[in-house]
């Protein structure tokens, strides 16, 4: 039994901004969830980012001054604003869900919508096996990407921003001498990204392959065994 599977450098062909260009239109067209995602994570970063103040206030306030009513005011505002933060991520987290699942459902209508149109002699090169896995495992891939990856990117940029200026309205130095990390941080990203990008490819073309193959040696079952080939198969 032969399988014709997809090389890995087939696969890693596409330009990554040709991609992304294409899935910004699947962005694009769920904007209000991409927007509430948004504006859910500034809630978010800004009231994590409270609670340091909060505190530093606290004790700079009335624990320096000994005031047990002052301290069980700030007890009860630093309460307030984590009970406001965990029902703030718990949507934070809802929403992004969401949106990675909204996503991910438009492109799998469209990559199956796509494979219907294609002719007869596509389906004689490629495996269904190979087929079915872009359909779904590689879709939920690009949901995931969606859900807890682009999300998680997004919300640490934005938490680091909202970090680097509260720290130069404290100390102007001290941001300073922080982002002199900066550069070797991004070269670290780069290389890394660059390596992953193509790794993640790799893995994409040997999932594809191997469930071209346990499809067609499940299909063939019979041809298999009349040949004596199982054992090879196993």
């Amino acid at each position: 039994m032969t399988v014709t599977a997809p090389a890995p450098s087939a696969i890693a062909a596409a330009p990554s901004p040709r991609v992304l260009k294409r899935l910004l239109r699947y962005v694009a067209a769920h904007r209000g969830l991409v927007i509430g995602t948004i504006t859910v994570m500034v809630l978010v970063g800004v009231l994590d980012l409270s609670i340091p103040k909060l505190v530093g206030a606290a004790i700079d306030g009335p624990v320096r001054d000994k005031s047990a009513s002052g301290v069980l005011v700030y007890a009860l505002i630093l309460a307030g604003v984590a009970f406001l933060g965990s029902i703030a991520r718990g949507l934070q987290q809802f929403v992004t869900v969401l949106t990675g699942q909204r996503i991910g459902f438009s492109l799998r209508q469209d990559v199956f919508a796509h494979l219907q149109k294609m002719g007869l002699s596509y389906f004689d090169r490629h495996p269904v096996g190979t087929l079915l896995t872009r359909v779904t495992s590689d879709v939920d891939a690009v949901e995931e990407s969606f859900s807890s990856g682009v999300a998680s990117v997004f919300y640490d940029a934005l938490k680091l921003v909202l970090i680097v200026g509260l720290l130069w309205w404290t100390d102007g130095l001290l941001v300073a001498s922080v982002l002199l990390v900066v550069p070797v941080l991004l070269v670290v990203t780069i290389v890394f990204t660059r390596r992953s990008r193509t790794d993640f490819r790799r893995v994409r073309a040997e999932v594809a392959a191997t469930n071209a193959y346990v499809q067609e040696s499940i299909g063939g079952l019979r041809v298999t065994r009349l040949f004596g080939r199982a054992d090879r198969a196993r």
